[in-house]
């Protein structure tokens, strides 16, 4: 008994090293901000995830397969359901833009001009914006600290799923003060 929880304990380790670095920082939130929006968003319908720039140089659709798959993944997004498609007539125009590489523009910039073109970088570095129209409702920057070479690589996902959840921080979590006591 003693030496199976011993080498749980291993693998457990060894799973810790072996997981990407990254940090997550940036992450702004407006006003618009708050968990009954990304409900909102999700009962609409599919949100279009939009990629601007491509760290990677190979194939776009490999990179937006990879991307969605890996912030979908991530528990901070639901019961948002991201597309790579046009979701067709919706009510409240939501959206994800994930820049990557270093936008010249502010989060703000990225849900008013989604189209401008970054150029990449040797380590993947992501902004995201969450927006309604032109409008910010939440922003966060990710960097990773390893080098990532290939959508396909499980560091990638990782990396996604990290910034979906700095972009979608719970509820209590998005302005100092906040706690079970003081609402936000």
């Amino acid at each position: 008994m003693i030496a199976r929880c011993l080498l749980l304990i291993l693998v457990a380790a060894l799973a810790a090293c072996s997981a990407p670095r990254a940090t997550y920082f940036g992450r702004d939130l407006s006003p618009l901000y708050r968990q009954l929006e990304i409900g909102a968003a999700g009962t609409q319908g599919p949100v279009p995830l939009l990629l601007r720039g491509n760290p990677f140089g190979g194939s776009a659709a490999a990179l937006a397969e990879a991307a969605r798959a890996g912030m979908s993944a991530s528990a901070a997004i639901y019961p948002i359901r991201l597309t790579l498609s046009d979701p067709g007539p919706r009510s409240v125009d939501y959206r994800i833009i994930v820049a990557f590489g270093q936008p010249g523009l502010g989060a703000n910039g990225l849900c008013a001009a989604p189209d401008a073109p970054f150029g990449p970088e040797p380590m993947v570095n992501a902004t995201a914006a969450f927006c309604i129209g032109e409008r910010l409702v939440s922003a966060a920057r990710g960097r990773s600290l390893d080098p990532i070479a290939v959508p396909e690589d499980p560091a990638f996902a990782a990396f996604m799923k990290g910034l979906a959840e700095a972009l979608f921080p719970p509820a209590m979590q998005r302005r100092s003060g906040c706690s079970a006591l003081v609402p936000c």
